[in-house]
């Protein structure tokens, strides 16, 4: 779109319009490489140096990367990060999409761009998606960094959102709940990287605290479940308040635990001693003072998440043996 502004631009007033040099300027890396790629066939590119300089009153300094970790009382991970979503070494990234599945988003360009024609063509093929679907590709080619791409139509908050938002978090929590499931129900899927669903549009700022709390609602609630298996959620967003406003969110919502990060091996995953001392002390003020002889037993048995790896000690969780009465 850019490039062809350009190109119509100057064949009409190339020789009478005064300006000489357009600059096109954005935050993100993504969008910068993209528009640069674009340019790139069907321009000549030179290496010069720009003609002005960008302006500032203050010492240039590197934006630090937001990165924030969070655990439920059963190991799951919840982690919010500013980057890229095509650059994160996981098993599975979420592609937003619209109906017709025409690849127009910002994300869906990204994964396009960094992919072979083998993917390409599986989703120019692809059927039309209905709202909160799901659909799974496998990315290609293999060196990418992440294994599928599910690509799904979450919902969009518009006025009609706005002014009543139960539609709204219905679908959002439903698209939330079928990434979920699906990513349960493979074997080979157990970190899943998720953007930022229910953007705005009309000129409305995507509501970032009902995407928190909606997403933390459906983790606690798969999580109490048997069937969870899978490990870990990465939210990803470009932008560092973004990132910013829904950690921030994510403090507030009980049962998720901010941990310092996840030096653990996926071989012997254990439970870290926030979590440990928390919830051993809430278990414990639960019970009846005269259960309190099986002091003792529940903290040699919740000990033992330091030693055994996560999916023993939650299925010792499950079991009900931590806090049975004699």
């Amino acid at each position: 779109m850019y490039c062809q502004a350009v190109i119509s631009y100057s064949k009409k007033q190339g020789k009478i319009t005064p300006l000489k040099e357009i600059h096109f300027i954005d935050k993100d890396q993504e969008m910068v490489e993209m528009v640069q790629q674009e340019f790139s066939k069907h321009l000549k590119c030179i290496q010069q140096k720009p003609s002005a300089e960008p302006v500032s009153q203050t010492p240039k300094t590197t934006e630090s990367t937001f990165s924030k970790q969070y655990m439920t009382r059963v190991g799951f991970k919840v982690q919010i990060l500013q980057g890229a979503i095509t650059k994160l070494r996981v098993d599975a990234i979420v592609c937003l999409q619209d109906e017709q599945c025409q690849s127009r988003g910002m994300i869906a360009r990204a994964i396009e761009n960094v992919s072979n024609n083998v993917y390409k063509s599986g989703v120019t093929g692809m059927k039309i998606i209905q709202k909160c679907e799901l659909r799974l590709f496998k990315a290609s080619p293999s060196t990418l960094p992440f294994k599928f791409v599910l690509h799904t139509v979450p919902p969009r908050f518009d006025r009609n959102s706005a002014k009543d938002s139960t539609k709204f978090k219905r679908e959002l929590q439903i698209t939330i709940h079928n990434i979920i499931k699906l990513s349960n129900d493979r074997q080979d899927i157990s970190t899943v990287a998720v953007p930022v669903l229910g953007i705005g549009t009309d000129g409305l700022e995507t509501p970032y605290a009902i995407f928190s709390s909606v997403l933390a609602a459906e983790i606690m609630k798969a999580t109490q479940s048997s069937w969870l298996n899978f490990q870990e959620i990465i939210i990803v967003t470009s932008e560092w308040g973004m990132a910013y406003a829904i950690a921030e969110q994510l403090d507030k919502e009980q049962g998720l635990t901010q941990v310092t990060s996840f030096q653990r091996s996926n071989d012997s995953l254990q439970t870290p001693y926030a979590i440990f001392s928390s919830v051993l002390a809430a278990e414990i003020m639960k019970e009846p003072q005269s259960s309190w002889s099986n002091f003792q037993e529940i903290i040699i048995e919740w000990g033992m998440a330091y030693a055994i790896p996560e999916q023993r000690h939650r299925a010792r969780l499950n079991s009900g043996v931590i806090f049975s009465k004699k």
